[in-house]
């Protein structure tokens, strides 16, 4: 399990879209739950 901090910026979108491109497990930290829509189980 990889997590992510600010998986709502450019590099840590990046980042968590290569993982799941790679199938890789993917836990994104939000410091703003409401931007993160496309990361919410």
């Amino acid at each position: 399990m990889y997590a992510i901090i600010g998986v709502t910026g450019h590099v840590g979108r990046a980042a968590a879209n290569l993982l799941l491109e790679k199938k890789l497990p993917v836990r994104a930290i939000l410091r703003n739950p409401v931007k993160g829509g496309k990361w919410e189980n």
